[in-house]
């Protein structure tokens, strides 16, 4: 035999005996296998929870939960209130934390309870419309005096009867809510127009 074939044979003896022979082989299986459960080289996504109490926590997962009446806020934490702002069924008013749910637009309009509402505005009207659709009283009133039985139109205070023409009539719709038809029939209602041949 040859130096060559001698050199060849003694090394192949040394890889097989270094390399365990068969058992080694199935000790290598075993280990590539858990080697596939584990995807070599991944990152593990660690969890972050400092300073929050309610929250992700980055990783898909959560730092907590808040009470039935608390809501979560951005910053983790948990703070009274639910149903972050408090505005539904709400028109107006305030949120419950700072903010608004609308604001009333109409000169006489206010926040009622969170809706928005006419309020009657006569003060110091003995008579005529009170700017949401009703009136502030009719002449005579109970402070008025007997013969005082008519309201004034600029004043809107009762007064000596005077000839309610056309001009009164024009002057009582301008008292009137715009567009408030009950309001301009009672106007004509309460004229003096002469009869119609």
């Amino acid at each position: 035999m040859g130096t060559w074939s001698k050199l060849i044979i003694l090394v192949c003896g040394v890889v097989a005996v270094g390399c365990g022979g068969k058992d080694s082989t199935q000790a290598g299986a075993d280990v590539g296998a858990d080697l596939g459960k584990v995807e070599v080289g991944a990152e593990v996504c660690q969890p972050n929870c400092d300073g929050k109490e309610c929250g992700d926590d980055g990783c898909g997962g959560e730092c907590g939960q808040c009470g039935s009446d608390e809501s979560c806020e951005a910053d983790g934490n948990c703070i009274p209130g639910f149903d972050y702002p408090k505005c539904e069924g709400k028109e107006c008013g305030s949120d419950g934390f700072g903010g608004s749910c609308g604001e009333c637009t109409g000169p006489q309009d206010a926040c009622v309870d969170g809706v928005c509402e006419c309020l009657p505005a006569c003060a110091p009207k003995e008579c005529g419309p009170d700017g949401c659709g009703g009136s502030c009283g009719t002449c005579p009133c109970d402070e008025c005096e007997p013969n005082e039985v008519v309201c004034n139109s600029e004043t809107f205070q009762c007064e000596k009867d005077s000839p309610k023409d056309c001009k009164w009539i024009f002057d009582c719709f301008d008292t009137c809510p715009e567009g408030d038809q009950a309001c301009y029939q009672n106007c004509v209602n309460s004229a003096s127009l002469p009869a119609q041949m």
